[in-house]
């Protein structure tokens, strides 16, 4: 088998010598070029390609992960039977709202609530709210938001 590798190896020299030869200037020149034009057409059609996977990556992941998700709370319904779940701080009360304003502001806490952790909010009891201080600007809060979701 060697032998074999060793004869091949001669004759690929010996025809790329009689190769050499025999090419005119022009011959080798436009050899040249086509193996460079090639070149690059292969470079670029990876980088191409690279963009697209970059591009399409993301979206086939959050698909995925919305999938997976529907998937987990389909499961986690049917698994556990509903049952009340309380919300509650042991702080009294913000008196700054209206009472009117009070109602709607508890049913969309309530909706909020219900909703983030996937239940009705038929068992849900809000006891009280109280407002947190924030030491980042909105507009600093929105934009951590917006590239923790970027990323996935």
């Amino acid at each position: 088998m060697l032998e074999h590798i060793i004869r091949l190896s001669d004759a690929a020299s010996v025809a790329a010598a009689a190769a050499e030869n025999t090419g005119t200037a022009l011959d080798k020149l436009s050899l040249g070029g086509s193996v460079a034009v090639m070149g690059l057409a292969i470079v670029f059609l990876g980088l191409i390609s690279l963009i697209v996977i970059t591009v399409v990556y993301p979206k086939i992941t959050k698909a995925l992960l919305a999938k997976s998700g529907k998937a987990k709370t389909k499961r986690a319904d049917s698994a556990k039977p509903e049952k009340p779940v309380v919300a509650e701080k042991k702080t009294a009360s913000v008196a700054a709202v209206a009472p009117a304003e009070d109602d709607v502001l508890i049913a969309v806490i309530t909706a909020a609530i219900a909703a983030s952790l996937g239940t009705s909010a038929n068992g849900l009891v809000i006891k009280s709210i109280e407002r947190t201080g924030q030491n980042v600007p909105a507009w600093g809060a929105r934009g951590r938001i917006e590239q923790v979701y970027n990323r996935f």
